[in-house]
């Protein structure tokens, strides 16, 4: 008896160990590592049209090979990364312990599921 409990115990324990999310990638002086959120990602908008989205390593956004213009980085934490477009307009990349996983478009007031590019 003493056995099957110790045994279900190592297993309990692993199976815990093995289920705990993933943290985000932190500097020593507790920002998120913005390599996080780089890389391509596709989304489908509302009239079925493939959409696709590139952050570089130099943290610009890009959409169906074309650079955002006037966009810069206005917030960057452990779960978004928030655009300011030349128009004023958020554009927020949503992630979770995996990466991101979706792109909010406040021009059009819309939030697309992303999937990684191919």
């Amino acid at each position: 008896m003493r056995r099957r409990t110790v045994i279900l115990f190592v297993a309990s324990l692993v199976a815990g160990l093995l289920k705990t999310p993933k943290k985000h990638k932190e500097l020593p002086n507790g920002k998120t590592d913005p390599r996080f959120f780089v890389g391509s990602w596709q989304y489908t908008d509302q009239e079925n049209r493939l959409h696709h989205l590139t952050i570089n390593p130099d943290l610009e956004l890009i959409i169906d090979q074309k650079p955002v213009k006037g966009g810069n980085v206005e917030t960057i934490n452990a779960y978004q990364l928030i655009f300011l477009d030349a128009l004023g307009y958020h554009l927020i990349i949503k992630a979770n312990e995996i990466g991101p996983v979706e792109f909010f478009d406040e021009a059009d007031n819309v939030n697309y599921s992303l999937n990684k590019a191919n």
